[in-house]
């Protein structure tokens, strides 16, 4: 690898403690450690640094800064991509310019993002009541979670309240009814508005489905090699896939599609095989 994104909050070992461990196993100097996490204080920062990471990337990650940082980091020294096309201003509830500009415009990418977006957060939220309901410790994290996902799809005001929350957990107080009843009608207006921009977007132009189901295969077998190496570029493989396929096949399809979307590459292997067999 040429560097390792660290997230902070993860389970059984955080980022602090895998990031000692990688520098026990390879000395501190053998490979750029980057902390990926929504907390940006200063105290944050070095707690990172004291950690052994290299730096520290705040998260909504803003794609520039991230690639920026890799490259100060890393031995490539190409130069980075200019900076993306202005979009239209954001809308009441999802900071929609924002968002796009930290996927590099990547309209596709949002759509993407925003799609999963709406189909994980409502789930997430029944999750967060029941923690919360239940006095679970496993509030913070789930709370930690969606503030991610909002970020990435730019519902800054669903962002801000999860922040309000977060505070008054570390504050040791018990978080109030009304501020997850705020959380989730929040969350219920930012999946409205992104359904009703992509509802009414016009739509995308693809091309034609074919029947050569040696083409097929070759795509599927791309497909199925990117999610073997974790690779992102999958994404990219699977809509195309889509799109070569068309209506045939549509429901492992689709599955195929929410598992690639939610980076759960393990799942998506086994929908591959499962194509694979229906394409047999």
């Amino acid at each position: 690898f040429d560097a390792v994104l660290m997230d902070i909050q993860m389970p059984d070992m955080d980022g602090y403690a895998a990031t000692r461990a990688i520098r026990r196993l390879y000395g501190p100097n053998t490979l750029p450690i980057l902390a990926i996490t929504a907390n940006v204080m200063s105290s944050d920062r070095a707690a990172c640094l004291a950690a052994g990471m290299n730096d520290h990337i705040a998260k909504p990650i803003d794609l520039e800064v991230l690639v920026s940082t890799l490259l100060l980091h890393c031995q490539d020294k190409s130069n980075a991509p200019s900076k993306p096309l202005s979009t239209s201003a954001a809308e009441e509830f999802i900071n929609r310019a924002e968002a796009l500009h930290r996927v590099g415009d990547n309209q596709s990418l949002y759509g993407r993002l925003a799609q999963a977006f709406c189909s994980d957060a409502p789930q997430l939220m029944e999750e967060i009541n029941a923690a919360h309901a239940s006095k679970s410790d496993t509030v913070s994290r789930l709370l930690h979670t969606l503030k991610g996902i909002a970020g990435a799809v730019g519902a800054d005001q669903l962002v801000i309240a999860i922040k309000q929350a977060e505070a008054q957990l570390q504050g040791g107080n018990e978080m109030a009814p009304e501020v997850l009843s705020g959380i989730a009608h929040l969350l219920s207006r930012s999946c409205q508005a992104l359904r009703q921009e992509f509802d009414s977007a016009p739509a995308q132009e693809y091309s034609a489905a074919t029947t050569n189901l040696v083409e097929l295969r070759d795509k599927l077998s791309t497909l199925s090699s990117l999610l073997q190496n974790k690779n992102m570029r999958a994404t990219q493989a699977c809509l195309e896939l889509q799109q070569a396929l068309g209506e045939k096949h549509a429901e492992i399809v689709r599955q195929l599609a929410e598992a690639v979307n939610r980076l759960d590459f393990k799942l998506a292997l086994t929908h591959c095989q499962t194509l694979h067999s229906e394409l047999s």
